[in-house]
C-alpha cells in the first residue's frame, strides 16, 4: 500500500499532459488534493469522473465535500449518472491503472486493495477511450452553478467533513 502511495504521490507531481480519474468515492488524503489542485494550476488537463448516484447513505454529500476548491481551481468535474459508478482508473499521461482502489481514505490507508498498471498500448488505447466515452455522457459541474446548490446540501458536507477518514 506505501509503495503505491508514494508511486501515486510522485506520478500526479511528474505529470506533464493530464491526469483522468475514475472513481465512485471521491473523499481524498490532503495530499491528492493539493497535487490535483497544483497540477491543474501547472496546465494539466485534470479531470474527474465521479459517481451521482451512490449505493451507499451520504457517499454523495462526503463526495462533494471539496468539488468548489477543486473547480475554482480549475480541476474539471464530471458527474455520472446513467448507473452507479464502480470504475476505478487513474490515467496520468501514459501511465494507467485498473483496479479497485478508490480516491477515499479508506482506500489508501486502510483496506487492501488490488490495482494493475497497463503496459500494452491498445489497453491503454481502449481505457482513455473509454474514459472520454464515459466523460461524453457525463454531467460536467460548473462553478458558478454548483454554488448555487440548495444551502442544506453544504451543511451536510461539512459535518460529514468531520468524519472523513470513516469514509
Amino acid at each position: 500500500r506505501r509503495q503505491y502511495y508514494l508511486e501515486l504521490k510522485k506520478r500526479f507531481r511528474l505529470a506533464k499532459e493530464k491526469i483522468w480519474i475514475t472513481s465512485p468515492y471521491f473523499n481524498p488524503p490532503p495530499f491528492l488534493l493539493m497535487n490535483l489542485v497544483q497540477a491543474a494550476n501547472r496546465g494539466i488537463d485534470v479531470r474527474l469522473l465521479l459517481g451521482h448516484e451512490q449505493d451507499h447513505l451520504f457517499m454523495y454529500w462526503v463526495n462533494t465535500y471539496h468539488y468548489s476548491y477543486l473547480l475554482k481551481h480549475g480541476v474539471k468535474i464530471y458527474e455520472y449518472s446513467k448507473a452507479i459508478l464502480h470504475a476505478k482508473t487513474k490515467i496520468i499521461d501514459d501511465w494507467m491503472t485498473i483496479g479497485s482502489s478508490n480516491q477515499n481514505y479508506r482506500s489508501y490507508f486502510q483496506d487492501l486493495e488490488v490495482d494493475i498498471v497497463l503496459t500494452n498500448d491498445d489497453s491503454k488505447d481502449k481505457l482513455a477511450e473509454q474514459f472520454l466515452k464515459d466523460v461524453q455522457g457525463s454531467q460536467e459541474l460548473i462553478l458558478s452553478e454548483w454554488k448555487k446548490r440548495h444551502f442544506f446540501h453544504s451543511i451536510i458536507e461539512k459535518f460529514l467533513s468531520l468524519f472523513h477518514q470513516w469514509f
